[in-house]
């Protein structure tokens, strides 16, 4: 939605200069005029479209949580708790979705409902626990655990990398190292069996056919690499293909033990955060199951969620 910059004056004649998001001009001119000033001047502020484009971080997002808690507690109105948010975030992602975001508490929407309007930007673990401080009268508390719970997250998340960086180092370290041999020390031996015109068993034929096609024909191998590359990640967008990629994450040796940990940490924390806030059980599992970060451990969440709406225990489902 773009933002405009907007000159206008009021009843009284005094000057007022603000920015607003709105999906055209002509709407903004309308509600402008709904409010009883009369318009001077209007301009859309043109963003730098790389930095629109900049994802908010979660750790931006704990940021932000502390500080509108900060702000409730010491009797700040929520709206002009927002608005300072916006005006402060580093981050120009956040700070419009932000402005966006009080202009639509200012209307009289909910602050859950608004920042629902932003899935890509707000976790549903959050949204979820806003709305369940706004249901209490509990806000700051809920904003309190809502950062402690993406605090987890990006702990979880920093210890899956640091957990994959050794063996990923040498897994490249290795198909280096092979693919090093292929192309210069294989080809070597290949040519004074050649000399010989020894015949060679068929393993060893095949390691010096391969070596052939990717001295000779490596960009063939390279097409088709990226080619495949390109397929898995249209694959990994479809709800099945992302179900059965992360299935094969599960099962895979050494990496799948560390997923399927960062996964249930996920969902643990998660649940334990949502109970605490006051969140019905079978709410606060749907919710879980949209923030583990794996298809298949989503599933089993739901799943869980269903048998025990229906009276099972959650013990025997997990």
């Amino acid at each position: 939605m773009p933002v405009y910059q907007y000159t206008a004056r009021d009843d009284e004649g005094q000057l007022i200069s603000d920015k607003l998001a709105f999906r055209d001009e002509i709407a903004l001119r309308h509600h402008l005029r709904k409010n009883n000033l009369f318009v001077l001047e209007v301009a859309e502020r043109r963003q730098n479209r790389m930095q629109i484009s900049r994802k908010v971080r979660l750790g931006d997002l704990v940021i932000m949580t502390r500080q509108l808690r900060t702000m409730i507690q010491a009797g700040m109105p929520l709206v002009s708790g927002l608005e300072a948010l916006s005006e402060q975030s580093t981050n120009p992602r956040l700070s419009e979705v932000l402005n966006e975001v009080t202009h639509a508490v200012s209307a009289g929407r909910s602050l859950a409902s608004a920042m629902g309007d932003y899935p890509a930007v707000f976790p549903e673990l959050l949204v979820t626990l806003v709305q369940s401080g706004e249901i209490s009268g509990r806000l700051p508390e809920a904003l309190q655990e809502a950062s402690r719970q993406l605090e987890l997250q990006l702990e979880v998340r920093q210890k899956l990398i640091t957990a994959l960086m050794y063996p990923s180092v040498t897994l490249i370290a290795t198909a280096g190292t092979l693919t090093a041999m292929m192309l210069w020390i294989v080809p070597v031996f290949a040519g004074i069996y050649k000399d010989l015109n020894a015949k060679l068993p068929a393993p060893t034929q095949m390691r010096v056919d391969l070596s052939d096609i990717l001295v000779h024909q490596s960009w063939i191998v390279i097409l088709i690499l990226i080619a495949f590359g390109i397929a898995l990640q249209r694959y990994n967008k479809t709800p099945e293909g992302r179900y059965r990629l992360d299935g094969i994450k599960l099962k895979v040796p050494l990496f799948g033990a560390i997923f399927r940990k960062s996964a249930a940490a996920s969902v643990t924390g998660s649940l334990a955060g949502l109970l605490e806030s006051g969140v019905p059980l079978i709410q606060a599992m749907q919710a879980c199951s949209r923030v583990c970060g794996n298809a298949v451990m989503a599933q089993a969440v739901r799943t869980a969620a269903e048998n025990v709406e229906t009276g099972r225990r959650l013990s025997d489902e997990l």
